[in-house]
Order: structure tokens, then C-alpha cells, then sequence
């Protein structure tokens, strides 16, 4: 009989401990990694991240211009703002300390929206 531990799967990108591909755990400068070969890299993605960022509060500003009260403008807003301010951080200096930072963030924009198009009806009735 097999432990959970047996289950795992391991390749040879892998440490002996299974976190993260050991070539994720080069220093800067090193051309290694198949995506940094081609220009990509964590740069590429932070301006990837940005850009998503931009279109997703963009998309949540819409509903305000159609018909949505003051609350769910303040929101999309509020949350908007905070999360383009943690996704150009994340895009001028790449660090997983700011990726996690533009996470929370995102995290915070969607629970504003949520809680503020949910208060939206009763400020109706």
C-alpha cells in the first residue's frame, strides 16, 4: 500500500523537496530557463499582470455608468485603484513579495465588488 507521500509525482525540474523547479531557483542573469531564452521571464509576465489588471477594472467601472448606485462606483473605484497601484509595483520590480502584495489586492477589489453589488438591492428598496 502506497502513502500520499508515494503519490507524488517527481520529475527531474524538481528538488528533492517538490516545491519549485530548480531552475526557478537560479540568480537573476541567468539565460536557463526556456522562457527567458525567448525574452519572457518574470518581467514579461508582471507587464502581462498589469495589463490584465487594467482591462478587469476597466470591465468593473461599466456597470456604475449603467445604472449601479454611488456605492458600487465608490467600490470599483476604491478596489481599482488599489489594485493597478499593486500591479505597476509588481511591474516595475517583479519580486514574489509584490506579486503576493498584487494578489491581496485583486483579492480585496473582488470582495469590494461583491459586498457592494450585494448591498446595491436593499439601497433600491
Amino acid at each position: 500500500m502506497h502513502g500520499i507521500g508515494d503519490l507524488r509525482r517527481s520529475s527531474p525540474e524538481q528538488d528533492d523537496d517538490g516545491d519549485r523547479p530548480c531552475q526557478q531557483r537560479k540568480g537573476r542573469g541567468n539565460v536557463d530557463r526556456p522562457d527567458q531564452a525567448r525574452g519572457g521571464g518574470d518581467a514579461t509576465a508582471a507587464r502581462a499582470v498589469f495589463v490584465g489588471a487594467a482591462m478587469l477594472v476597466a470591465a468593473s467601472i461599466v456597470p456604475a455608468f449603467l445604472g449601479l448606485s454611488w456605492l458600487y462606483a465608490a467600490a470599483a473605484v476604491g478596489g481599482g485603484a488599489l489594485l493597478m497601484l499593486r500591479t505597476a509595483q509588481l511591474a516595475l520590480e517583479p519580486t514574489r513579495a509584490r506579486a503576493l502584495a498584487s494578489f491581496h489586492a485583486s483579492l480585496i477589489q473582488l470582495s469590494l465588488l461583491i459586498v457592494a453589488a450585494g448591498i446595491e438591492p436593499l439601497l433600491r428598496a
